[in-house]
Order: structure tokens, then C-alpha cells, then sequence
């Protein structure tokens, strides 16, 4: 994944603008309120601990900081899962079927959230995706 993040970074021109670092989420290797934004993409289905990334976004975002988390969700409707599933090659249906049965619920996400620290957020269902966001967004 970083050497792929590196590519892109280069061909855009702005590798001198973005640090790449490789770490575990449940414990990022950053001060406390070091960033004005974190995103995760993606991703949210591959945590283990999904509470303590959670808390340690809010750990690293500074007062009045943003973010963005968004992924798919499990309860997607059928037929937009399976259209793209149909236009993605062989060796890359099995992982997205296996995203989508790995992906939380709405209720679940919220339920997730509600343990953390994570403050005035809100979760929204939008066609295969759930997207937390603060609530003034």
C-alpha cells in the first residue's frame, strides 16, 4: 500500500508536501492534537479494535479538528453489490465480497461510536456506504 500511496504521491507532484507513515491505528505514532483532519477510507472493517481507533482519532485531532471515516456498509442494497461485483476483475470480487460481509451496520457503527471518545458525530447511510462525520459538517 505505501509503495502504491508513494507512486501516486510522486506522480502528482506533491512529495514534498505529504510524509507517509506506516503504523497501527489503535496506537498512532503521533503526539496528541498533532492534525487538523484525519480520513480513513476503507478500512473501517479491518480494525480490530474499532473503539480504540476511535479514541485515538480524537487523541490526535486538534480542538475542532475534522473527520471523515467512511466505508461500505453490510446491509447494501443487492443489486448495486452485485453490479459491482460484475465489473471488477476475478482477482478482485472475492476481496470485495468479503469487505462488504466484514462491513458494520448502521446501528452497529453507532453503537461502536457511542463507546468512544469520539465526540459530536454523526453517521449517515448513503447508498453502499456508512460515512462518519462531525454533526456540523
Amino acid at each position: 500500500m505505501l509503495k502504491a500511496a508513494r507512486k501516486n504521491i510522486d506522480e502528482a507532484g506533491l512529495s514534498g508536501r505529504i510524509l507517509l507513515q506506516a503504523g497501527n491505528a489503535e496506537r498512532m505514532p503521533f503526539k496528541s492534537k498533532s492534525f487538523d483532519g484525519v480520513i480513513s477510507n476503507s478500512s473501517l472493517h479491518h480494525w480490530q479494535e474499532p473503539v480504540a481507533v476511535f479514541n485515538e482519532i480524537r487523541r490526535v485531532l486538534k480542538d475542532g479538528g475534522r473527520f471523515l471515516i467512511c466505508d461500505l456498509r453490510r446491509d447494501a442494497p443487492g443489486i448495486p453489490v452485485a453490479m459491482i461485483y460484475l465489473l471488477l476483475s476475478d482477482r478482485n470480487r472475492e476481496g470485495f465480497l468479503n469487505s462488504v460481509k466484514a462491513a458494520y451496520t448502521l446501528k452497529e457503527c453507532e453503537q461502536l461510536l457511542a463507546k468512544s471518545e469520539l465526540e459530536n458525530f454523526q453517521v449517515l447511510n448513503l447508498f453502499m456506504n456508512l460515512i462518519v462525520i462531525p454533526r456540523d459538517f
